[in-house]
């Protein structure tokens, strides 16, 4: 059996030497690493930003080195990432903000699509908001638009990159309830959750938590 995402001997400067693991559809797994810069550089290379000189990430057994440009963007499109402050861009909507991945890769927003934006938007507490620049926003209203942007595409990854740091406990437990709903009602998703250490999230229980803080790496798993 092809395991969606391993991670072969994975050894970023200033993060672990050697980390070796490998997760199975339907799984969830947290990194907590020891900053906002390890969370960053976590990020890029799980995404194909940046490659490693030696180890890395393969996605269906195939090491995101030897992705043709076609490969990585089917990749791109099956994943969707919530960044530490959105990852919203500044002179679009809100509305549009959200649409933009579907538009941008089926060319309109399906009406099923339109239902569920609308649900998370009231669920938010942003369904008064469809035309408010990102600007105006605070900190968890754009990282909760841009978990909508990721959740409405459907994806078969999810990667959440600080987005739960430095959020107050109410709107931390919102948003990460949100999560794990949507990765309960999505089959095969594995949700991948990156902290710089300064947060906890005692709900999560994921089925693997690496420790990146310590040398080696401690790895515990709940499967």
């Amino acid at each position: 059996m092809t395991i969606p995402i391993s991670f072969i001997d994975l050894a970023p400067e200033g993060l672990t030497q050697g980390l070796h693991i490998e997760l199975e559809a339907g799984m969830t797994a947290l990194f907590t690493t020891s900053g906002e810069h390890e969370v960053r550089l976590l990020s890029r290379i799980f995404t194909g930003e940046q490659l490693l000189e030696q180890g890395g990430v393969r996605f269906d057994g195939v090491p995101l080195p030897e992705f043709s440009r076609n490969q990585l963007h089917q990749l791109r499109r099956s994943a969707g990432v919530v960044s530490a402050n959105g990852g919203l861009i500044s002179n679009l909507k809100l509305w549009e903000n959200i649409t933009l991945p579907l538009l941008f890769h089926g060319g309109s927003v399906p009406e099923n699509s339109r239902a569920l934006i609308h649900t998370y938007l009231e669920q938010f507490g942003l369904g008064n908001n469809l035309w408010t620049l990102p600007g105006h926003l605070n900190q968890f209203e754009r990282k909760a638009v841009g978990f909508i942007r990721a959740a409405v595409t459907k994806p078969r990854f999810m990667l959440y990159a600080g987005c739960f740091d430095n959020l107050p406990s109410r709107e931390k437990i919102l948003l990460l309830e949100h999560a794990l709903k949507l990765h309960a009602e999505t089959p095969g998703m594995i949700s991948l959750f990156i902290t710089s250490g300064t947060t906890s999230l005692e709900q999560l229980e994921p089925d693997l938590h690496c420790n990146l803080r310590h040398h080696p790496a401690i790895i515990t798993r709940n499967r």
